[in-house]
């Protein structure tokens, strides 16, 4: 189930014995130990619910080019030449990479190879025009620090349209991003998540995807962040925070190993984390989604076959 911030906030609280507590020393701790377990799980679930996909062009005669900010992971690359999009092979091997870079090659060559580093990947051959190139990538998500969902006034929607409009509503610009749901959950697609694209003012904004339900007037609803991880994790960050919370002000560590078996395995006695196979928890996402991206065509972690088998971009022109 998605939890937004504000259910973790309320989880954290009634699991700590802390029911509606307003005390700001213990929402302060919560934010900082829920933000720091939410990027930790997300940059361990490598999968399509994490990752972004970024556009921009390549320079004539320029190999490297600089991530957007926030990167964690190259996770695919195409490159568009006479509209079509040609895969671009990712390879870590800086050997292969310096190998290929002294190959003579035609300056009217495909893209072939793309080499991630720190702060910049390289294409190789040198890109010779202005071609439209799309990223695959794991982005860093921002921090989740809103702990009060938006209830205020009630929306309209209607089936097959983006937009939702408003009725004493206070629609922000930060908006953006946040997640939008229908409290009538007597029929299906009700109660189902948006994810909010834009707010257009304080009584209209966009969804990503189309309300795929009935049309509806006068409708409660509530507007809150939420994890851009898989549902079935969101539970287990809070079980994190609450290890953390049992480990540091309250000196359990008992508890705090309980509440940290189930943040990583699912399961509050299992201490095992390597060598097995796990149903839930972080490390149960992080196995159920291993490998699954957005690309249609992936390669990664290097190639099987040697480099020069691989390099077939003298014998082809755009």
């Amino acid at each position: 189930m998605r939890m937004t911030a504000a259910d973790s906030w309320t989880a954290f609280r009634d699991s700590t014995g802390n029911h509606g507590s307003a005390d700001t020393g213990l929402q302060t701790f919560f934010l900082n130990s829920y933000s720091q377990r939410y990027q930790q799980a997300f940059s361990m679930i490598n999968n399509r619910q994490t990752q972004k996909t970024m556009t921009g062009s390549t320079v004539v005669n320029q190999q490297f080019y600089h991530y957007p900010p926030g990167i964690l992971d190259l996770a695919d690359c195409t490159v568009n030449i006479n509209g079509l999009n040609y895969p671009i092979i990712a390879d870590d091997s800086i050997l292969q990479w310096d190998r290929i870079n002294l190959v003579l090659i035609s300056v009217t060559a495909l893209p072939q190879f793309i080499f991630p580093r720190r702060d910049d990947f390289g294409i190789w051959p040198i890109p010779q025009g202005v071609y439209t190139i799309t990223i695959v990538a794991q982005l860093r998500d921002r921090s989740l620090n809103d702990l009060v969902d938006y209830t205020a006034g009630t929306v309209s929607c209607t089936n097959n349209s983006v937009t939702v409009t408003g009725v004493g509503t206070n629609f922000t610009s930060n908006m953006a991003g946040y997640w939008f749901v229908m409290n009538d959950t007597t029929q299906p697609g009700q109660g189902y998540w948006y994810r909010i694209a834009s707010v257009q003012s304080t009584t209209s904004l966009t969804l990503e995807t189309y309300y795929v339900n009935t049309s509806v007037t006068g409708a409660t609803y509530r507007i809150g962040q939420s994890p851009e991880l898989p549902e079935e994790t969101h539970g287990y960050l809070v079980e994190g925070s609450i290890a953390d919370y049992k480990a540091g002000p309250k000196d359990d560590q008992n508890a705090a190993a309980y509440h940290e078996n189930k943040f990583w395995t699912g399961n509050g006695l299992e201490k095992e984390r390597e060598g097995k196979i796990f149903t839930a928890g972080i490390l149960g996402a992080q196995q159920r989604y291993a490998g699954r991206q957005d690309g249609a065509i992936v390669w990664q972690h290097g190639l099987s076959t040697s480099w020069t088998e691989r390099m077939w971009a003298s014998g082809i022109t755009p």
